[in-house]
């Protein structure tokens, strides 16, 4: 199977922060592997119209993981590179004082703020190791991001609760006793690095495993049941580990399978050294990663489309993010089952059409935007939203309290 997209993007940043200086392209091209296995694929009998077409393809890629990356953030610049025969030619690299941030460390004291240690990052950069707060700094950064978590139906508010609980850590807890800090606690499962290795050996011997597994819509939680599959797949995505598991017993066959959702794992060894399955050859990895939890499912699943309104300003995050597909506002005015309503007392927003083949994570994803998205169709889906609300409410509802 070839090398993931993530696989390729950690490949090229490794290649470009091993190097002090530039490099050229043509260089990438053959230190990446998922690059070079593309050009060796070719062939040697290969003609020059056929290698030349395959380099082009590759400096396709190489462009359009270039452009992906400098979006989430990488600092992958473009520098002038002094060629063989004396010509200038462009090159690229990434400098580590751009990529490594500092720490944070408060100093107490009266005076004037301390400078930053002079230290500099890995690298030929000079950004500081470590950037020194004084007290009222560090107090006025973490009253900053409390304000704007305050702020109703901010768009940025995952992103502002994870620099909040990044700076708490980093600096001094007691420094705003009233700051509650968060703890995420895993799923009931045991910890995946005890797992993995006996997930991946499975894998790769192609043995069945036995699973204690506790899924996320058991009716009884507390209740794991009991799975025989084999271990088609593992990946990681949307920070957590996944196993892919066929079971031919159930339908749909091939399922996902969160790994710290396993209790317990175990796996057959009856018969060393012989499989306990092929793999279908013809089955890819691939189409089960990157995907939306709702989106997971086999290709015969039928994909049900979901619309849903965003209010302002998350309907601009929506749009940005190309969430879903926009709706045109002739359409989305009927959506809410109540004979067709007018274009002119349309709630404030944007309606996005969603296909989703499993319809319960998906409401639990609009569920999390916490009001700020609600479902105008299929009325089955606004009737299952609201139960799955009301039992939200009621499993979270103080002791003798009403939900």
């Amino acid at each position: 199977m070839p090398p993931s997209k993530t696989q390729r993007w950690l490949d090229l940043i490794a290649v470009l922060l091993g190097r002090r200086f530039p490099v050229s392209v043509e260089f990438l091209l053959l230190e990446v592997p998922a690059y070079r296995a593309d050009l060796e694929a070719v062939g040697e009998d290969a003609d020059e119209e056929t290698r030349t077409r395959a380099m082009g393809s590759v400096r396709r890629k190489f462009e359009r993981d270039k452009k992906e990356l400098r979006r989430l953030g990488i600092p992958l610049e473009t520098a002038s590179l002094q060629m063989p025969g004396g010509e200038r030619g462009e090159g690229y690299r990434i400098p580590a004082a751009g990529f490594y941030l500092p720490l944070l460390r408060v100093v107490t004291g009266s005076g004037p703020a301390p400078a930053p240690d002079a230290t500099p990052a890995p690298g030929t950069g000079s950004r500081p190791r470590t950037v020194e707060l004084t007290e009222k700094e560090a107090r006025t950064a973490l009253s900053a991001l409390r304000r704007i978590l305050e702020l109703p139906a901010f768009p940025l508010e995952r992103e502002a609760r994870t620099a909040l609980g990044k700076l708490t850590f980093d600096l001094d807890p007691a420094l705003d006793e009233a700051l509650p800090i968060r703890v995420l606690e895993r799923a009931g499962g045991a910890d995946p690095a005890h797992l993995l290795p006996l997930l991946m050996e499975a894998l790769l011997e192609r043995r069945r495993l036995t699973l204690s597994y506790r899924g996320p819509r058991d009716p009884a939680q507390d209740t794991p049941s009991a799975r025989e599959v084999e271990p088609w797949g593992l990946f990681f995505q949307w920070g957590a580990w996944y196993l892919l598991g066929h079971d031919p017993r159930r339908e749909p066959p091939v399922r996902l399978f969160r790994v710290d959702r396993i209790q317990e794992a175990g796996m057959n060894m009856a018969r060393p050294g012989t499989a306990d399955f092929e793999r279908d050859p013809a089955f890819d990895v691939s189409q089960w990663m990157d995907r939306s939890a709702w989106e997971l499912g086999t290709e015969d699943a039928e994909a049900q489309a979901v619309r849903v309104r965003f209010h302002p300003p998350l309907d601009r995050l929506a749009e940005r993010n190309d969430w879903g597909e926009a709706v045109e506002p002739a359409d989305a005015g009927a959506d809410a089952g109540s004979g067709g309503v007018n274009v002119a007392a349309r709630p404030p927003g944007s309606v996005r059409e969603f296909r989703a083949r499993s319809r319960a994570p998906f409401l639990r994803w609009v569920l999390s935007h916490a009001g700020e998205a609600e479902v105008v169709s299929p009325p089955d889906a606004v009737k299952e939203l609201r139960a799955l609300a009301a039992r939200i409410a009621a499993r979270h509802a103080p002791a003798g309290g009403t939900s």
